[in-house]
């Protein structure tokens, strides 16, 4: 079942790539993984009221990949009773499930702290745009969370690509960064907030399956409410984003759907990396447990991508957040290095501004045209 109402359009914004000056988001920096500055680029062509779009609701999907398994029963269980025979081991983890809030605002999510009024201009005016289509999606647990659909100028196309943006980044701040995807994999694109996340339902993820869930909901939209065939679903994330991509995607090929391929765009290969590339000793230890304690160990499963294919990474030296060092070294010509147009800030810029984008573009191409699964 889906509900959707259309509103007046009375307001003309157009798009424009770049208008050469970016405006800074708010957010502060971070520990683990970084801020990202970049502006909105819309022009408006004439002034007038208008009344709110509302996006087109849909139902949650049936299949929950990520649910609770026996095996984090017994983890669960295990940490319980080591809990009751070492006491300052208790009193540790109680700390770290009572501050899991603030330590996930304050260090893997940053965008937790997006209220709806910071991106509700943006948001608007993205959705007074001719590409774009407002969405809600419910999640197998229930949450709704809010998106956009970026449509490709080809309105034949039946490729889909779904965009998880960084850390600190939303659907609405990161909108030329979803068109610079679908031009690149000639696909409509799919971007939601995850949940607790600007106009998404405000339910703060205790465990980075809750992210998890939140991609996986857009994979069964496109699957089961659009009637698209897994071989034409891609995931592409930047960061945080590509971490979450790469463990929907490997966990979707392990039961027996083969999405079309992985971006991997400058992504750390795992929470306890960046620490370690960012942290001193005592902070590193501390970090780490706290994220093990905490249900936070988000790790980019390049073992099992290798032996499913199907995937690109791309890096950029001087990158502290995801040095190219500490990424395998047998990946071959599924690793793109990219060259940043910023050399002080790596991680955060658009792939399109890269001087040797056209690198990225071969080597997508290639993701897209790679032989069918063994």
């Amino acid at each position: 079942m889906l509900s959707h109402e259309s509103s007046a359009q009375v307001v003309k914004l157009v798009y424009t790539p770049d208008l050469g000056s970016g405006v800074a988001r708010r957010g502060g920096s971070s520990p683990l993984l970084g801020t990202h500055i970049r502006g909105p680029m819309l022009v408006a062509t004439a002034t007038a009221s208008t009344s709110p779009v509302i996006p087109t609701t849909y139902d949650a999907p049936e299949r929950d990949l990520f649910k609770t398994t026996w095996h984090d029963t017994c983890r669960k269980i295990a940490k319980f009773v080591l809990c009751c025979v070492i006491f300052p081991y208790g009193v540790f983890v109680v700390a770290v499930h009572l501050l899991n809030p603030c330590l996930i605002s304050a260090t893997v999510l940053l965008s937790q702290s997006t209220e709806k009024e910071e991106v509700k201009d943006l948001r608007n005016e993205q959705l007074l745009q001719n590409d774009t289509e407002s969405v809600t999606l419910t999640t197998a647990d229930k949450v709704k969370i809010d998106g956009c659909v970026f449509s490709h100028t080809d309105k034949a196309t039946d490729k889909w690509v779904i965009f998880d943006c960084m850390n600190s980044e939303t659907w609405e701040s990161s909108a030329e960064e979803c068109r610079m995807i679908g031009r690149l994999f000639k696909a409509n694109v799919l971007c939601c907030n995850h949940r607790n996340v600007g106009y998404s339902q405000s339910k703060i993820p205790l465990a980075d399956r809750d992210l998890k869930r939140d991609t996986a909901a857009q994979v069964e939209h496109l699957l089961t409410q659009r009637n698209i065939s897994a071989g034409n679903v891609f995931l592409a994330g930047h960061s945080l984003g590509g971490m979450i991509g790469s463990q929907v995607f490997t966990k979707y090929h392990n039961a027996g759907i083969k999405l079309g391929g992985l971006l991997i765009d400058r992504s750390p290969t795992s929470l306890t990396s960046v620490i370690k590339n960012n942290a001193d000793c005592c902070m590193n230890l501390v970090a780490r447990a706290a994220i093990w304690l905490s249900d936070w160990s988000l790790t980019i499963p390049y073992q099992e991508l290798k032996k499913i294919g199907h995937f690109r990474t791309i890096t950029a030296p001087g990158d502290k957040m995801s040095p190219p060092h500490s990424l395998p070294k047998d990946l071959g010509s599924r690793l793109i290095t990219l060259v940043p147009r910023d050399p002080e800030n790596p991680h955060s810029h658009l792939l399109s501004r890269a001087p040797n984008y056209s690198v990225v573009q071969e080597a997508v191409t290639s993701l897209i045209d790679e032989p069918a699964y063994a």
